[in-house]
């Protein structure tokens, strides 16, 4: 069964949305400054897994990169649209 069928579209809708607008919300709260600076080495260190796993795509280990690397972002991305909702 999809989520479809289901009616429950709020999880995918929660991840695209943490991808997208979370890291904006996240950097436009009034976090702390460790809290911001924990984020922007968040997005940093997602930026270089994922390069890091493109250049080594045919291997496993690169292939587990990129995907944690993509994760690592939507992770971010969730702090920052906890904040706004």
């Amino acid at each position: 069964m999809s989520l479809l069928s289901l009616g429950n579209l709020w999880l995918p809708l929660m991840v695209a949305l943490s991808g997208s607008i979370g890291i904006y919300m996240g950097m436009e709260y009034p976090f702390p400054m460790y809290m911001k600076a924990l984020m922007i080495i968040g997005i940093i260190a997602s930026g270089v897994f994922v390069y890091l796993g493109f250049k080594n795509h045919k291997r496993t280990s690169g292939q587990i990169m990129a995907v944690s690397g993509v994760v690592l972002w939507f992770f971010v991305g969730l702090i920052g649209l906890g904040t706004g909702t």
